[in-house]
Order: structure tokens, then C-alpha cells, then sequence
């Protein structure tokens, strides 16, 4: 059984911001996608602009918080979007486009992180050295966790890593996370063990991943 997860903010998630994205009832948000779904498919230049300034900040958030710093994350961020756009006769339900997006990101982190575990390369950044974090919040605490969670988050297979991620700091839902990362339910939920097992483990080297993974009682 999953353990619940806390409703104290995690570290990670005050490091990367929250959404910027505008609050529209379900309706009619339902009937925006599914017109933006139809525009896409038809190439509509206009359409495609206004694509890209609704999505850029969700999609580069998530590779954030999955890849922490990224010296080509602009880069990242193009390719998500040419791979969207290339696929989007495949989406199926329209009303979808937002988890569907946010899943090509996670696929673009994911093989950028298989590529560095593959290397053996324990890192978020390609230098090597872990970023540093970001002047807000303020709070020194979290600041110092955010710099230690991501160097032991190194450490996890890219498959666990993304499933603690996108369940503990991005807040989604398991049936919403192995959307996501194009995996059944059962799947994530091994992985998602796998990697909260192994990072119990390396708890003991840090008292702020201790801390964060609330170890009373949150990782059973």
C-alpha cells in the first residue's frame, strides 16, 4: 500500500514554482483543448503559437523537476513540442492534450536520463556539478533540501527516480503519473516501491531527505 504522502510542501516543488497555467471551468476548458486539438491537426500557425505559450511553462517545469538544471533546457523544451506536434493525430481523446504533453515530457527526461545512467553518469547537470539552488524561497531549509534530495535522487534508476517524482513532488495521482510515463498502474506502483525502498537506504546519508521523506511512518 502506498504510503500518504504529506501535505507539507515539498522543497522541490517550491524550488521549480508552481503553475501559471489560466483556471477555466471544466466545459469550457474541455471545448478550448478539444478546439486547440483541431487547429493543431490542421497546422494552423496561430493555433500552433498559442500552443506552445499555454504549454512552454508546464512542459519546462516538468523537465525540471525531473532533470533538475540544464544548461540545453531550451532545447529540451523545442523537442517536446516537435514531438507533440508530430504526434498529435494520435491523440485520441482531445480533452486529454494536457496529460499528453506532460507525458511526452516525462519520455523526453526519461531518455535523458537513461543516456547519463547508461554513462554512469550521476548528475543533473551535463558538467557534472549540481545546481545551485534558486534565491526563493527563502527559507534555508529548503534550499538546502532541495540541493540535497537532487543529489540523492541521482542515484535511483531514471525509471524509479521519474515515478518518486512525479509522485511525491508533482502530486499526481497513480493512475494520473503512469499515464504519464506510458506504464500500467501495477508497473508504476513496483517502481514507485523500488525507488522509495532505495531511497530509504540512502536516507541515512542525509538528514534533509529524512526529513522530506517523512520517515515515521511515510515510506512503509
Amino acid at each position: 500500500m502506498l504510503a500518504a504522502r504529506t501535505t507539507t510542501p515539498s522543497p522541490l516543488r517550491l524550488a521549480t514554482g508552481g503553475s501559471t497555467e489560466p483556471l477555466l471551468d471544466d466545459a469550457a476548458a474541455t471545448l478550448a483543448v478539444t478546439a486547440m486539438v483541431e487547429g493543431l491537426r490542421r497546422s494552423d500557425p496561430a493555433v500552433t503559437r498559442r500552443f506552445f505559450e499555454l504549454y512552454a511553462a508546464r512542459v519546462e517545469r516538468t523537465l525540471r523537476r525531473l532533470l533538475g538544471h540544464c544548461d540545453d533546457m531550451e532545447d529540451l523544451v523545442h523537442d517536446v513540442f516537435v514531438d507533440a506536434l508530430e504526434a498529435i493525430d494520435k491523440l485520441r481523446e482531445p480533452a486529454a492534450l494536457p496529460g499528453w504533453v506532460t507525458g511526452i515530457a516525462v519520455i523526453t527526461a526519461k531518455r535523458r536520463l537513461q543516456k547519463q545512467y547508461r554513462r554512469r553518469w550521476l548528475s543533473l547537470s551535463p558538467t557534472g556539478v549540481l545546481p545551485e539552488p534558486p534565491s526563493s524561497p527563502a527559507d534555508v531549509e529548503a534550499r538546502a533540501a532541495f540541493s540535497s534530495i537532487h543529489e540523492i535522487l541521482n542515484l535511483l534508476r531514471p525509471d524509479d527516480k521519474i515515478a518518486v517524482l512525479l509522485y511525491r513532488v508533482d502530486g499526481l495521482t497513480v493512475d494520473d503519473a503512469s499515464q504519464a510515463m506510458g506504464i500500467s498502474s501495477s508497473t508504476f506502483k513496483r517502481r514507485l516501491r523500488r525507488g522509495e525502498r532505495h531511497l530509504l537506504k540512502l536516507a541515512k546519508r542525509s538528514t534533509t531527505l529524512r526529513i522530506w521523506l517523512g520517515e515515521e511512518g511515510r515510506l512503509s
